[in-house]
């Protein structure tokens, strides 16, 4: 499985950027919130794989035009 294949499953990636969690729980990331810091947020979550957010949250940056993120630890 490929890593793409691997996040598709566990993310569902609209074209204005949205996000949605495919699994327990159900979680839900605005397009029009990319900007924010959601890799220190979704870091702090012990259910996320961020070997899988990380991917799929690039994907949506690209698909909502985010041409830059706040990062900060």
């Amino acid at each position: 499985m490929t890593n793409e294949e691997k996040w598709v499953r566990e993310w569902t990636v609209e074209p204005d950027g949205s996000m949605v969690h495919n699994g327990r729980p159900f979680y839900e990331i605005a397009g029009a919130s990319l900007e924010e810091n959601w890799l220190e947020h979704m870091s702090e979550k012990n259910w996320v794989d961020m070997n899988t957010f990380v991917p799929a949250y690039i994907t949506a940056c690209y698909r909502a035009g985010v041409k830059s993120v706040e990062i900060g630890y």
